[in-house]
């Protein structure tokens, strides 16, 4: 028999099959200069389009599960590098439909180019003439909500080809798919477990049709803060502890919401030393380490307070796609009163308390790596706004923390999250749009649970579980 009748080699197949139809539904050259800028719902504008683009990535997310399920011991990681890439060349091809926050990478870094304009003070609208400012969209009266590092990286991109939309776009496309690569390598090499389960949780990743659609297709700028936690986290297993906790203070600078694992990997490195002479020295190490980075990195702005300030704006305004919004909803929709500020105290309150029983059972015995997850779904749970690039933050943490021999709860809960945080875009959009009339309240009390408690019920019902 031939080799690529064996199952595996088919559903690789039947991937790169239905990966090969996005950039002729959603193409990226023809549309990358056309305003507004596009989505699914607009590139699939009725109820049977939307229903369609669900019915692809479910078949993509099933023929992914199943060719897990089929690899075998004999298999090389070359052929799941060689697919990666296969994957991922119709993907740097199609329009970013699930976020657009590529051009203001691109945007940014170009002003900071062109006009020395600092990204923490100075919004894409103070430069009205500017050809590419539509390209904005509603957030070109917003700074930079990215950490200075990112900045920095997007100011030297955009030197490349401060005036060529196209090249720009697919600049941080291909910096997302290498560093999605790249991350899948370091997987491959990362203990716990024997080679096979290595190859298999290098599989998970590089595979993952939400990755692939966030970082090939959107090139969100996640995949840089998870590079320093994956690459960490090599080093960690190496014995290398300080070198894993510098990699993972990049993460932070990357995006500031990196800041939640790190006093998970601090606490277990600090458990594991033997007195109290190596904590000190280990601490006073990291924390001169931690602020030279913080300086050097920042050096080149005025002030990050801009940043601070929209952060916090952010965490405390608004409320869209999240429990509590469903929560907001629900006591206009039945007449019970509920004090808005209330709940986001109670809320930041009960997360706070939750971060501090994490870091005790970290000290005391806990895995820092689903610690790490632990805190970034109780944040999701909490946050006012949810966003379908959260998800993912949690997928690396748990895939290194699950067992060798069963994956954990966590990890197979999260399988299904990527996947129903994926399809609520076509809840969101097209079902509320068609089918309820844009009854907002109903699509959340339906779209909510569907996102956040069905993952649960899926990875009870259908767990994932290596040969």
């Amino acid at each position: 028999m031939s080799e690529f009748n064996r199952p595996f080699f088919r559903y690789a197949l039947l991937s790169f099959a239905l990966y090969a139809l996005f950039p002729l539904f959603f193409p990226l050259i023809p549309q990358i200069n056309e305003l507004p800028l596009q989505d699914v719902r607009s590139f699939a504008p009725n109820l049977v389009a939307g229903l369609t683009y669900g019915f692809v990535f479910t078949l993509l997310f099933y023929s992914y599960r199943q060719a897990f399920l089929d690899i075998d011991l004999t298999l090389n990681f070359r052929w799941i590098l060689a697919f990666t890439i296969l994957f991922a060349l119709p993907l740097l091809i199609t329009y970013p439909i699930n976020a657009n926050d590529i051009y203001r990478y691109y945007l940014r870094g170009r002003l900071a180019v062109i006009y020395d304009a600092n990204p923490f003070i100075t919004t894409l609208s103070h430069f009205p003439n500017d050809p590419f400012i539509p390209f904005a969209g509603e957030w070109a009266n917003f700074t930079s909500p990215y950490g200075p590092l990112w900045e920095l990286l997007s100011r030297f991109i955009a030197s490349l080809n401060p005036n060529n939309l196209i090249a720009g776009v697919l600049s941080y496309k291909l910096l997302a798919i290498g560093l999605h690569i790249i991350s899948g390598i370091i997987l491959a090499q990362t203990p716990p477990g024997t080679g096979h389960l290595r190859r298999q949780r290098a599989l998970l990743w590089l595979w993952n049709p939400a990755l692939l659609l966030m970082f090939a297709v959107d090139g969100h700028n996640d995949i840089l803060m998870l590079f320093w936690f994956i690459l960490g986290s090599w080093l960690w297993h190496k014995e290398y502890r300080l070198l894993a906790l510098t990699s993972m203070l990049l993460a932070p600078l990357t995006k500031p919401i990196g800041l939640l694992p790190l006093p998970f990997f601090y606490l277990a490195a600090l458990r594991d030393l033997p007195d109290r002479r190596q904590k000190f020295n280990f601490t006073a190490i990291l924390t001169a380490v931690g602020l030279l980075l913080l300086v050097l990195f920042t050096a080149p702005f005025d002030s990050l307070t801009p940043l601070i300030n929209r952060l916090i704006n952010e965490a405390t305004g608004g409320a869209s796609f999240s429990p509590i919004a469903a929560l907001i909803l629900a006591s206009r929709t039945f007449n019970f009163p509920l004090d808005y500020t209330l709940v986001t105290q109670i809320g930041i309150a009960l997360f706070l308390l939750f971060a501090l029983y994490l870091a005790w059972r970290t000290y005391r015995h806990g895995n820092p790596f689903n610690a790490s997850g632990d805190i970034f779904y109780a944040y999701l749970l909490q946050a006012l706004n949810f966003r379908i690039w959260y998800p993912p933050w949690l997928f690396p943490l748990y895939l290194l923390g699950s067992s060798p021999r069963l994956f954990t709860t966590r990890l197979n809960a999260n399988f299904y999250f990527l996947y129903t945080s994926q399809i609520s875009v076509i809840l969101y959009g097209h079902v509320y749009a068609y089918l309820l009339q844009g009854d907002l309240a109903l699509i959340h009390f339906i779209t909510v649970p569907f996102v956040f408690l069905l993952p649960w019920l899926l990875g009870y019902l259908y767990p994932w579980k290596p040969q």
